[in-house]
């Protein structure tokens, strides 16, 4: 049977030769590196968490403790009582829990949530698994099997900190105790499914400095405001964090609406299915009002009773459209998104329900014009299918980083569309009882790089946060679409581009930048947080483009400008030489062109002059790269903007 659902084997982790053969198997992937999970907590009776690896694969609560394996020695953590949630709780797969509640609970009431680091929402309990869940766990979804799931690094040990409350956010005082609390109670990993708008400097933002300083390496989600540019929000905004933007992956689950005159249109869906067909009516006929968005209460229960309702996308949850249907006697849902682009996402809802694009949702809708009170449809269960990929999320921000424009956001994308990973069975929003969902954002991106960052740490313990980040970014794959599936992605969609973990895991060369680059960065970007005799003994200010980052990105280039890089070799010595490829009207010199390494571990730096011509394009953003390779098949890709 297939040894997990998908986005393992589609980024080739656990394919022959990837990073789990690497590392000795998935029973042996990620073995000692925590991973901290800040987020609105786990549900630790969940499978994924067991360290009874033998009961979870059949189901069982798996929360015993097993001598076999437990917590590096390192580990200072400790597992918080409260609501529902004692010390036995943890386990030596689950080997921390805190929460965090003094700032969100100055400002609000906890309703509708545990006080305590058990999951009310579903969010940290699929994050944690998809990160570091265990490997080979049975997955079901109102009764459908689904096969086997596994988190990225499957050995890995989780650790969570509970702080988002009621599915409504979260404190940034809150936040910042957490990261501080994670850091020191001895985690090598942070993921951070959590964002706000741009800015710069906010407090986790300066905490998480510090934790890349302590060689924490840190997964941040870059946001859920696109495609529109500018949408990249902190604390993805800043260097020393790898942001990460979402993509599809090549396993959907599909779900198809018959209507009543034969004809078919496709979708998906992760539900049970109506059949025989039923009666289907429009929301917009159905509702008091003509609303045709399904909110709660606007549904008219005599005309929706025993029916299929087709509803627009807005307004309100997908989730909260289902559970209308069902509160007024509903049987299913079609729906419909607003526009081709936007993303179809798979959720836990309350009736069968199938989710299409705007063009098929207008061909149901026709259907029900022409046919009016006598059209019917039937529903299929959803079931995994395949599909072109990746191409880029409608929903998943976009560069400029407007915070800082030499500094290129996101870093790279991972699959965050319909991820298969753990829920929780009381969730405050989404059908109950189930432990399992399927759902999209680049909160699911995230954990995948989250969990790709403790296996190359396993892998390669003695490089820093940095080092791994460069990795990612060089070797990353430029085969992406955009959301059209049609335009080819650029640094704005992905960055560096499409993570290859096992290219990452032989990256060749790599960039790194410590504590004392950024905060001379710090000194230019943001003069008023470090104080002027500090900035002067460390040298001055750093301009964005000198940051030593893997990648190079010059805002309002005139004339000419000179950038420094160093690489340090990290794989057998030899010889590199240089590729560009610059926007229209930009000429780039590589001084040396060629580099040859004689040690591992050899640093050695080399300059590129851009120099501008009268045929260069201003005002809007062209994108190129600086590519070194070697005679062993190593390549080192820099993508570039000029804006």
């Amino acid at each position: 049977h297939p040894t997990t659902d998908n986005t393992p084997e589609f980024l080739g982790i656990s394919e022959p030769g990837g990073l789990w053969d690497q590392l000795g198997g998935p029973e042996n992937a990620g073995e000692d590196i925590v991973i901290g999970v800040i987020d609105t907590g786990v549900w630790p009776e969940h499978p994924s968490f067991s360290d009874q690896p033998d009961l979870a694969v059949v189901g069982g609560k798996g929360n015993k403790k097993n001598a076999a394996y437990g917590p590096p020695e390192d580990w200072n953590g400790t597992c918080q009582s409260g609501e529902r949630w004692s010390q036995d709780d943890c386990n030596n797969k689950l080997i921390g829990s805190r929460y965090f509640l003094e700032g969100f609970g100055h400002f609000g009431v906890i309703k509708g949530d545990y006080k305590s680091g058990r999951d009310a929402s579903g969010h940290g309990t699929h994050t944690a698994s998809t990160a570091g869940g265990n490997a080979n766990v049975p997955a079901a979804i109102g009764g459908l099997d689904l096969g086997y799931v596994s988190g990225i690094a499957p050995r890995a040990r989780i650790a969570s900190y509970k702080v988002c409350w009621n599915d409504e956010g979260c404190a940034v005082s809150d936040l910042t105790a957490a990261i501080d609390m994670a850091v020191a109670d001895g985690v090598d990993v942070i993921n951070y499914s959590i964002g706000g708008g741009p800015a710069l400097l906010p407090a986790d933002e300066l905490s998480f400095l510090f934790a890349d300083d302590a060689g924490v390496f840190i997964a941040v989600s870059a946001g859920n405001e696109g495609p529109d540019p500018g949408t990249v929000g902190a604390p993805a905004v800043v260097p020393w964090v790898v942001s990460v933007g979402a993509s599809t992956q090549d396993r959907t689950f599909d779900g198809i609406v018959t209507m009543g005159d034969g004809v078919a249109a496709k979708g998906v869906s992760l539900t049970g299915g109506v059949d025989p067909e039923a009666p289907l009516v429009d929301a917009a006929s159905a509702s008091h009002d003509g609303d045709d968005l399904c909110q709660y209460g606007s549904l008219n229960p005599a005309v929706v009773a025993g029916n299929i309702v087709l509803c627009r996308r807005g307004a309100v949850a997908r989730v909260e459209k289902s559970a209308a249907v069902a509160a007024a006697g509903g049987v299913g849902m079609v729906l419909y998104n607003n526009d081709d682009a936007d993303s179809l996402v798979t959720d836990n809802h309350y009736v069968p329900s199938v989710h299409m694009n705007y063009t098929n949702g207008m061909l149901v809708k026709s259907y029900l014009d022409a046919t009016g009170p006598t059209a019917t449809a039937s529903i299929t269960t959803g079931i995994k299918g395949t599909q072109d990929a990746p191409h880029m999320a409608a929903f998943s921000s976009r560069g400029p980083n407007v915070t800082a424009l030499d500094i290129i956001k996101p870093d790279v994308t991972a699959p965050g569309v319909n991820v298969l990973a753990g829920g929780t069975p009381t969730p405050l929003f989404g059908a109950p009882d189930e432990l399992f969902q399927a759902i999209s954002g680049t909160s699911m991106s995230s954990p995948h790089v989250a969990g790709i960052g403790a296996l190359l740490k396993a892998r390669f313990p003695y490089l820093s946060p940095a080092m791994y980040k460069s990795a990612l970014m060089t070797t990353g794959s430029q085969d992406v679409k955009k959301e059209d599936g049609v335009t080819a992605a650029d640094p704005f969609d992905i960055g560096g581009g499409h993570v290859v973990p096992t290219s990452a895991a032989d990256p060749g060369l790599v960039y790194h930048t410590d504590v004392f680059d950024n905060i001379r960065w710090l000194c230019g970007a943001a003069p008023q947080s470090v104080s002027p005799d500090f900035c002067a003994s460390l040298g001055g200010a750093i301009d964005s483009s000198d940051l030593n980052l893997a990648s190079i990105g010059i805002a309002d280039l005139a004339g000419s400008q000179v950038v420094t890089r160093t690489v340090w070799n990290v794989t057998t010595p030899g010889e590199w030489t240089v590729a560009v490829d610059m926007p229209p009207g930009i000429t780039a010199t590589v001084t040396p062109s060629v580099m040859n390494f004689t040690n591992f571990g050899e640093p050695q730096s080399y300059e590129v002059e851009f120099v501008v011509g009268e045929d260069a394009i201003y005002d809007v953003p062209q994108f190129g790269s600086v590519t070194w390779s070697d005679q062993y098949g190593h390549v080192v890709r820099l993508s570039l903007i000029h804006i």
